[in-house]
This record gives structure tokens, sequence and C-alpha cells, in this order.
């Protein structure tokens, strides 16, 4: 028997809307250490950028996030990489057990379908790419989105025969 194997890592890149964010918080901390050093003292330069500093390391480093789809098998674990350092596996699915449909998120396939949950491993840039699993867990319906490219879904067929739609 041949073992399956294949693994392919998602990068989540900066959107537009976290770059403004970004820039917005740079810009309120400058005028912020700037008025405060007039009018209050230093002290308020130092309060305003051990704050920025706070809200950089809480919120932005959040953004850069990795995801791992990882596929041994019919088992399809999906993890996550928090800056480049730590890999948590956070769900591992078997696909010809759990799996009811993989289809395009767009697919018509699935449009009248409403999860009771949502899990998003996919960096949302390119919807035309993003695929949705849908399984049924504790009598719940969840949906997976995922970005798989052409060698996984190869591989993912073997499996799922027809419940993976490709449209």
């Amino acid at each position: 028997m041949h073992d399956i194997i294949y693994e392919q890592i998602v990068q989540r890149r900066m959107t537009k809307g976290d770059k403004t964010m970004r820039i917005i918080s740079i810009v309120i901390m400058f005028a912020f250490m700037m008025l405060g050093a007039f009018f209050i003292g230093y002290l308020a330069s130092l309060i305003a950028l051990v704050v920025w500093i706070l809200i950089d390391r809480l919120y932005f480093k959040k953004i850069e996030l990795d995801y791992d789809y990882e596929l041994h098998n019919q088992n399809l674990t999906f993890s996550t990489i928090r800056n480049g350092q730590g890999r948590e596996n956070v769900i591992s699915i078997n696909l010809v057990i759990d799996a009811d449909i993989i289809a395009p998120k767009n697919s018509s396939k699935i449009a009248d379908v409403k999860p009771d949950h949502f899990y998003i491993y996919s960096p949302l840039v390119d919807e035309s790419k993003t695929y949705a699993i849908l399984l049924k867990k504790d009598e719940k319906l969840h949906c997976l989105l995922f970005d798989p490219d052409e060698e996984m879904l190869h591989c993912i067929s073997n499996f799922t025969g027809n419940r993976l739609v490709k449209e």
C-alpha cells in the first residue's frame, strides 16, 4: 500500500486595512508623543511609546499567521504557525468519514447550506481558490475554509471521489 503524504503552507498577508491600521496607530502615537512632550512632559511620550509597543505586539503580531495543511492518507490536519515560530495543530478530519462535501466556497452546491460554525484556515486573498469542507460533528454542521493547490486537490480526490466538486 502506498501512503499519500502532502503538506502545503499558506501565508496570510497583511491586507490594506491592516496596513492602514498600522500607519494610523503610528501617526497617533507620534502625535501623542509630540503633544504630550510639549504639554505634559516627557513622561507622556514614554507612556505613548509603551502603549504603542503593546498594541503592536498584541494586535499586529496576530496578523502574521501561516496555515499548514497536512494530508496523510485520508486524514487532513490544519495547523497554524504564528510569527514563523510554533506550530499548533488545530483540527484534524478524516476525509472518508467526516467530510460530506468539498467544493469551492462560491459553488452552487453549497450556496444554500447554512453551517452552524465556520473554521477559517484561508488567507481569503483569492476567493476563487478558497474551498469549503462541510462536515457534521455533534449534530451540527461545520464549514472549514482553506486554499488547497491543484496537487492537494488531486490527492484529496483519491479519497473523496464524487464528494469533491471542482466548478
